[in-house]
């Protein structure tokens, strides 16, 4: 055994330190060293009449133990002990907790609430059942990303462990008490502009951390972002099953449209886009915002074909009054050229983000109404390299179009 300290290091320690026997559908037992110092005495303990020959023991990793490396067990630690000669699978979690509830059973894994068997303490599990074991890859994808990332708006994962000779995987997580922020719009309407700030505000600092630390989502969707509990004031970001690790070198031959249709981005429709790319959350995230505010998806239609063919027109519209500032923000988000699509540092820097909103100036004009430089000219300049140049002047024609508008709007009332 590795990494483990032997009792003889501790000598004034090892009468009163513990360790936790854990058997499946048994309550933990709470031993001294002494106690544990073979394998015989551990049988006695937990029944007696077990065979040492069908008793096998495992440490918190799951890493099985001889009776020669009980003594370099960890204080305070944890024993798992199997009497069917087997190795603990992805039960082996209710070991040590019991089932709550079963929370949902989706298409990429399974998540239940347990509680631990001596602290009382609620957590989720997401694990994958019998029939989802072709989903191993993105579990144990998940478990390898959500380790790296420790932030304020994204779910915490304590720990995990993967069985991959038997296509097996478990993660133990944070418990989030709140609904998501679907449920949130749909029990109170499209929010104000102050409120949605607030939300949008820390979905941006979970996705700049991610994006900082090479990760892209690729499913940001209000489904995955829930409140932590029910006062709805903060929200972490969740399933990171189809998330992706840029810059690993580690070849990608997932195929790029996956994801929620709703969410989808023009450039993976038109096949413009050959690899992941951060401008697929970027995408996401103007979809998010739309939502929050006007309480419906801009790209609707009865069918995937009739929403496919809305995203690649770019076509929607603002069905009710919003400020100047939000209204050049969700096209910016929304932008179909994926390559001058505003970036993330960008939209943190934003005057919407910023708070800085002219309250008497609203618009409520249709998209459509709103004409600026020709795409085709704006992509012929792009193509010439000269985007930024290109990006004002058409944000500058865009606010001469616009501010009249509104301005007689206002006039009008």
């Amino acid at each position: 055994m590795k990494n483990y300290l032997p009792c003889n290091s501790f000598p004034s320690l090892c009468s009163d330190s513990h360790l936790t026997i854990y058997q499946q559908q048994q309550n933990p037992i709470h031993v001294t060293f002494s106690q544990a110092s073979s394998l015989s005495k551990i049988i006695k303990l937990v029944g007696g009449t077990k065979s040492s020959q069908k008793v096998r023991l495992f440490d918190h990793k799951c890493q099985e133990i001889f009776e020669e490396d009980l003594k370099y067990l960890k204080y305070n630690g944890k024993i798992f002990l199997t009497t069917n000669v087997k190795k603990p699978d992805s039960k082996y979690i209710l070991f040590e907790h019991l089932p709550v509830t079963l929370i949902c059973k989706g298409g990429q894994a399974t998540i239940m609430l347990i509680q631990h068997r001596v602290t009382n303490e609620e957590k989720i599990i997401k694990f994958i059942s019998e029939e989802q074991k072709n989903q191993y890859l993105y579990i144990a994808r998940e478990a390898v990303i959500l380790e790296q990332l420790k932030h304020k708006n994204i779910v915490n994962m304590y720990g995990y462990k993967l069985f991959p000779e038997k296509q097996e995987a478990v993660l133990e997580m944070e418990y989030l008490k709140g609904g998501s922020l679907f449920d949130f719009v749909q029990e109170n309407g499209p929010l104000n502009e102050k409120i949605a700030r607030h939300l949008f505000i820390q979905i941006l600092d979970g996705v700049s951390y991610m994006h900082k630390n090479n990760v892209i989502h690729r499913d940001l969707k209000l489904e995955n972002i829930i409140f932590i509990d029910n006062n709805n004031s903060q929200i972490k970001i969740i399933d990171f099953g189809l998330a992706y690790l840029s810059g690993t070198g580690v070849p990608f031959d997932e195929p790029l449209n996956v994801g929620t249709i709703l969410y989808i981005a023009p450039e993976i429709l038109s096949g413009k886009l050959k690899k992941i790319n951060f401008c697929l959350d970027i995408w996401a995230l103007g979809i998010l915002l739309y939502y929050l505010i006007f309480g419906e998806y801009p790209f609707y239609g009865k069918n995937n074909a009739e929403i496919f063919i809305m995203i690649s027109q770019g076509t929607y519209k603002f069905p009710r009054q919003v400020s100047f500032e939000l209204v050049t923000l969700i096209r910016e988000l929304l932008n179909p050229n994926h390559e001058s699509r505003i970036k993330l540092q960008e939209v943190q820097k934003h005057k919407w983000v910023q708070g800085g909103v002219q309250d008497n100036l609203h618009i409520t004009i249709p998209f459509s109404d709103l004409e600026t430089t020709s795409k085709e000219h704006y992509y012929h300049e792009i193509s010439q390299g000269r985007h930024y140049n290109c990006q004002n002047q058409s944000r500058k024609q865009e606010e001469n179009l616009i501010l009249p508008l509104i301005c007689k709007q206002n006039y009008e009332k």
